[in-house]
């Protein structure tokens, strides 16, 4: 195979600009000419007419007494008792009345299954204290 080229390294030369001084950062970020903006908020001064007052405002214009009249209560009904008998029925007694019904049988099997001889109560294990 054959060797591979080599590129000749650059050799570093000084720059011939001269230095201002001024970095990135503050060239991009520095100082900026701004107008300053129009304030368009109306003065905080109270209107004030140099007519005498006459008398009438919008209160009085407009809120003038009228005649009131009485509040009239509605008479309530008095009351009358239903026209015939009571019935005691209510909607459960009407709905769920008792049913013909058959004792039911269990449906747990009988156990045929019978321990052979009678319980003596004592055990063959051996207690140590």
């Amino acid at each position: 195979m054959p060797r591979r080229e080599t590129r000749e390294k650059p050799v570093w030369e000084p720059s011939t600009a001269r230095l201002d001084g001024w970095s990135t950062s503050r060239k991009d970020y520095g100082p900026k000419e701004a107008v300053r903006q129009t304030n368009y908020k109306p003065e905080a001064v109270a209107f004030r007419s140099t007519e005498p007052f006459d008398g009438s405002s919008t209160q009085r214009a407009d809120f003038v007494n009228r005649p009131a009249e009485r509040v009239r209560r509605r008479e309530p009904e008095t009351y009358r008792k239903p026209e015939g008998d009571f019935e005691f029925n209510t909607t459960a007694k009407m709905s769920y009345t008792r049913k013909p019904m058959e004792k039911t049988t269990p449906i747990k099997p009988h156990d045929p299954y019978v321990a052979p001889g009678k319980f003596e109560g004592t055990s063959t294990a051996r207690v140590s204290c």
